[in-house]
């Protein structure tokens, strides 16, 4: 019989202080006595840190409201705003953003010397990099925001350091490190009266003594923490410790009170609409009345939490289903529990095949894609129509300084001015209006390319199928892009490109439509193998489509490009490149094979140049870098300069350590951190694979 399912809610809460309800109110009373803004962020800030543990939708729209609405000037309600805001972002998986947020604070600290922003910027990153399971550099960031609070003599924050580094020992499995730092915590929070640190130290020492297969201990520190979470009236909370104790109790076969913990725990979650919360317990309840022969209790509670779950649960769903179907056929429902037992393999399917994953990971992107679009569209058409707002207030402006001119010299005719006056008015309208339509018809024609250009790009099953282990690391500087990447499978061998065109933007991904087609035709069409002589064949294909002569090119659009072939058979693998070399990374070394300095298309010569093929010695686990230059001439740092290939090369180094899609997350962090505030200049391709 398969191991039960229980679902343990090991609640890691944010580090701020806890009050009682009482004190919200009090909070939005004084509101009201404010006489600056600056006066009203700092309150809303304090109740948005109490709204985080009572009411998460309230705290949501507040946190939003803060992020847009506080101003730089502003310095230290900006500061906490947008920590706040990213500390959310985090807990609702937007952990891309949160870490953008936080890595711009940290620059502005460093360039500043403002310890405090660089205080909770680390603090808070520390906690990006825990989530993301880089728990080194987490425990690296937690150290470094310790001494700066420590500096700053921050008491509570010192305290909240404690409790973070606690957290990541905690994950590292370095329990008694991690009970030293809870300890820590206990004793610092405890005489400054800050109950919040006292409460999360003591879940996680329950935590830790779980692990530890001590339960007892374990029980008495979560309902420590329960009693304080009560006390502050802090739901939320208390609902994942009651779910923690309920699941000690099952395991230690006090089924009763496992009971009392866990339909507790249900009435909360209820009361706040937490549909995985609700669906843990329901879960929970099932399993507790299965042990003890209730079947038919264990069926109804199963029922219920099948309700509660979101179609991407499907690890949990497998498990109750299969539990479904043993509770039916303990029952002598047969029928359904062999529709369950088909239900439970169907998700089973569902959760192992590739083009499910496919489709999730497509509908994110696609997703996270449209958001951004829509959210860049919405700018510039608000920035375009306050401009014809202001033209028109201008032109009213003069107007009325005329109309009010000839009243004064007493002419007559105001019948004719009001008349020129409606007229006016009804051009400035129309105006707007054509100007409306024309971004409405500009953004429709921008995402419509942008649909055009997507669909060329290789589908992440066909990148997958052909390359197991790699990546594509694609950020185009605007909605459209003159960086392509290109793959393309024969029966004997494998293409894979990365190229950037002329341009960025429109004239870019017009010309990357050009050069992906021209690509495809020399090797499925004119089925030429090796790479320098595509790139002869998309040379001249290229002179041809954009009508350029070698002597004078009316046109010149052109293409830098990294070109590899690989021999299925034989693993022989080909090079040419136009301006754009790779890197070989072995055994802890990059080699640089160069590419002709000269591009495909944009001729200055009077003849057009051949390209050089290489044969590239590679051993099965090397890695293959291809690139654009939109990584190596972005300008940042601390000093706004260009990050060069060889901070390139080295961070390449310094990650191959990771997996493929780990070391994609890490250069694109690292391309964040570098770029800061300041503009990206081009599109950035970088992509990576294993021989």
């Amino acid at each position: 019989m398969r191991t039960r399912l229980t679902l343990l809610l090991l609640f890691i809460i944010c580090s701020l202080q806890i009050r009682s309800q009482a004190v919200i109110d009090t909070l939005r009373y004084q509101i009201n006595q404010c006489t600056t803004d600056s006066c009203s962020n700092r309150i809303k800030n304090l109740i948005l840190e109490e709204l985080l543990y009572s009411d998460d939708k309230e705290a949501k729209l507040l946190a939003e409201e803060l992020f847009q609405n506080v101003q730089e000037t502003d310095s230290a309600n900006y500061l906490s705003a947008q920590c706040n805001y990213a500390n959310l972002c985090m807990t609702k998986g937007n952990s891309n953003k949160a870490f953008t947020i936080l890595s711009s604070l940290k620059l502005t600290g460093l360039k500043t010397n403002n310890k405090l922003y660089q205080a909770k910027s680390n603090f808070s990153l520390s906690k990006f990099y825990m989530e993301n399971n880089d728990l080194k550099t987490a425990i690296d960031l937690a150290f470094i925001a310790l001494k700066l609070f420590e500096q700053l003599k921050d008491t509570k924050n010192i305290a909240n350091c404690y409790g973070q580094i606690a957290s990541i020992n905690y994950k590292l499995k370095n329990y008694e490190k991690a009970i030293e730092f809870y300890k820590k915590t206990l004793d610092l929070a405890g005489k400054i009266g800050y109950h919040h640190a006292v409460a999360q130290a003591y879940n996680g020492l329950g935590n830790l003594y779980s692990k530890k297969d001590m339960s007892d201990i374990a029980l008495e520190y979560y309902k420590r923490s329960l009693a304080i979470q009560k006390e502050q009236k802090h739901d939320l909370q208390a609902a994942s410790i009651l779910i923690n104790i309920g699941s000690i109790f099952s395991d230690k076969k006090q089924y009763k009170q496992a009971e009392i913990y866990m339909k507790e725990a249900l009435d909360l979650n209820l009361k706040y609409s937490l549909r995985k919360n609700i669906a843990a317990c329901y879960i929970n309840l099932g399993n507790i009345f299965y042990n003890t022969s209730n079947y038919k209790d264990a069926e109804i509670n199963y029922s219920q939490a099948l309700k509660y779950l979101e179609s991407q649960d499907l690890i949990i769903k497998e498990n109750l289903y299969y539990n479904l179907g043993e509770v039916n056929y303990e029952l002598g429902n047969l029928e359904k529990a062999l529709k369950y037992n088909d239900s439970c393999m169907t998700v089973k399917d569902s959760l192992y095949s590739r083009e499910s994953i496919r489709s999730l990971n497509d509908m994110q992107t696609k997703y996270e894609t449209e958001k951004t679009k829509l959210e860049l569209e919405k700018k510039e058409l608000e920035a375009n129509n306050k401009q014809v707002v202001i033209y028109a207030a201008f032109s009213g402006c003069v107007l009325l300084l005329g109309l009010a001119f000839f009243i004064f010299r007493g002419l007559r005719g105001e019948k004719k001015n009001s008349q020129a006056l409606e007229e006016k008015n009804k051009i400035i309208n129309e105006q707007k209006h054509l100007v409306e339509e024309k971004n409405k018809d500009i953004g429709d024609s921008i995402r419509y390319a942008q649909r055009i250009q997507q669909a060329i790009l290789p589908p992440e099953a066909m990148w997958k199928s052909a390359l197991k282990h790699s990546f594509v690391l694609y950020a185009p500087k605007d909605i459209l892009s003159g960086d392509f990447y290109w793959l393309e499978e024969t029966h004997d061998h494998i293409f894979i490109a990365a190229a950037d065109c002329t341009g960025h933007g429109v004239p870019g991904a017009l010309v990357s439509i050009v050069n992906y087609n021209i690509l495809n035709k020399a090797v499925l069409e004119k089925n030429i193998y090796v790479p320098g002589e595509i790139l002869d064949a998309a040379n001249q294909s290229l002179t041809q489509s954009l009508h350029q002569s070698y002597n004078e090119s009316q046109i010149k659009d052109g293409m830098d490009v990294a070109l590899l072939s690989i021999d299925k058979k034989t693993g022989a693998t080909h090079f040419a490149g136009a301006n754009n070399p790779i890197y070989i990374l072995s055994e802890g070394r990059i080699t640089e094979i160069k590419a002709n300095k000269f591009p495909v298309g944009a001729f200055i010569e009077d003849s057009i140049q051949k390209f050089t093929t290489h044969e590239l010695k590679v051993k099965k686990g090397d890695r293959i870098y291809l690139f654009s230059d939109g990584f190596a001439d972005q300008f940042g740092g601390p000093k706004g300069k260009k990050y060069k290939y060889k901070q390139l090369q080295e961070k390449l180094i310094s990650s191959s350590h990771l997996n493929l899609p780990d070391q994609k997350n890490f250069m694109l962090n690292d391309f964040m951190v570098w770029k800061g505030n300041l503009e990206q200049v081009d599109d950035v391709l970088l992509i990576g694979f294993e021989v």
